[in-house]
């Protein structure tokens, strides 16, 4: 896909950490002790309108996508609960519109490189996607 230049202002963080939570929902790919949680930051979304939505994927021994609406200039956390504790691949992909128009055949305006991060137990793993 293509990368758009202009979006560097479009910083996403993600600290990885193994969730605190006594149980788990059906669905969220696994039990208490193989989950864990990401804190994905976005500091800042591009002024020219550009980005209305920012879709994170997480994919380890199962794959994870949190959506959120955001405007420019704004700043955001995303919590995603269910991920895989191990490697986990992470990628940020952006799009104009609000999410709840974002469909499969959407085309992103920015799409982050993937980095890998170990989710554990011992120490929060902090992940900068560019």
């Amino acid at each position: 896909m293509r990368r758009f230049a202009g979006l560097g202002a479009l910083a996403l963080v993600a600290g990885a950490m193994m969730s605190q939570m006594g149980c788990s929902s059906a669905g969220e790919g696994g039990d208490d002790e193989s989950t864990g949680v990401a804190q994905v930051a976005i500091s800042q979304v591009p002024f020219d309108g550009s980005v209305g939505c920012i879709a994170v994927t997480a994919t380890g021994t199962h794959a994870k996508t949190q959506s959120v609406d955001v405007a420019p200039g704004q700043s955001t956390v995303i919590d995603m609960h269910g991920l895989p504790v191990g490697t986990v691949s992470f990628v940020g992909n952006a799009y104009q519109g609000p999410c709840a128009a974002v469909t499969p055949a959407s085309a992103p305006t920015w799409i982050s490189d993937a980095v890998l991060a170990s989710v554990n137990n011992v120490q929060p793993v902090m992940v900068g996607l560019q």
